[in-house]
């Protein structure tokens, strides 16, 4: 079994960011990291 975690980072949610008039490459989602593990399983 695999096991893949992400983390992502966003300044501002959208419905925000559009209210304030925000330019959309600032308040686009960036990853921050992400990490797989895999893990056998045994019957």
């Amino acid at each position: 079994m695999k096991v893949t975690a992400v983390l992502n980072y966003q300044l501002l949610v959208k419905p925000v960011a559009d209210y304030l008039k925000v330019p959309a490459d600032e308040s686009e989602i960036k990853l921050v990291n992400d990490h797989s593990t895999t893990v056998t399983v045994l019957p």
